[in-house]
């Protein structure tokens, strides 16, 4: 459940953050493409660390304390 919420969260962010950009006066046709791919791109790198160590404890990698 907590990675489902996570992935919600995150693509939430990726929205949330191209559009904070647009906010701020930062919005030309020609930039909002790799606008949008940088914030992509955030968010994924944050979605990979925040799932990383739920789904090594799933896959018994990493064992919890206990």
């Amino acid at each position: 459940v907590y990675i489902v919420y996570v992935t919600f969260v995150l693509m939430h962010l990726s929205h949330a953050i191209a559009s904070s950009i647009q906010t701020l006066g930062f919005n030309h046709p020609r930039y909002y493409s790799q606008l949008k791919n940088a914030s992509n791109g955030l968010s994924l790198i944050l979605w990979i660390g925040y799932v990383s160590i739920p789904l090594a404890v799933l896959l018994k990698y990493i064992t919890p304390l206990g």
